[in-house]
């Protein structure tokens, strides 16, 4: 008898074994399931997903940003060299959202259309005279930074 018993523990723990396993064996296979569907909506979702759209770094190109009213800018910086008394020989609107004024003593000055008008020419007027009466020669002067750059 006692071998008896001794027997049946065995089973008893031989089953525990075998049920620790197949546990393990679940939850493994639930862990799998779970890393695979995971996969399959990470696939999809890459599949599915919009193209990207590219801008070119060169306006004009691949649809590239363009200003509307470009003549409209222009005559109105023509209207505020006047105001301002700045004799301008060449105004050219630029590919970005700039343009470019040369004026009669052979300095440039790039202006942002973003930014105020009236405000860029007014400082170009003020700068040109300052820097006549200093008896330095202005070449370029660029309006398109929060301060302006400025080259002789």
């Amino acid at each position: 008898m006692p071998q008896r018993k001794l027997f049946q523990s065995s089973k008893k723990v031989l089953s525990n074994g075998r049920k620790r396993k197949s546990f393990f064996k679940k939850v493994l296979g639930l862990i799998f399931l779970f890393c695979l569907t995971l996969f399959i909506l990470f696939c999809l979702r890459y599949v599915t997903q919009s193209k990207a759209k590219y801008i070119s770094p060169v306006p004009g190109l691949l649809g590239g940003l363009s200003r509307k009213g470009s003549s409209q800018s222009i005559q109105e910086i023509q209207s505020l060299c006047q105001k301002y008394a700045l004799s301008c020989t060449k105004i050219e609107q630029g590919l970005d959202d700039n343009a470019t004024i040369t004026v009669d003593t052979g300095t440039v000055a790039v202006i942002s259309f973003s930014k105020d008008i009236d405000k860029q020419i007014a400082s170009l007027q003020l700068t040109i005279s300052r820097l006549t009466i200093e008896g330095k020669k202005l070449s370029k002067i660029d309006f398109r930074f929060d301060r302006p750059v400025v080259s002789f």
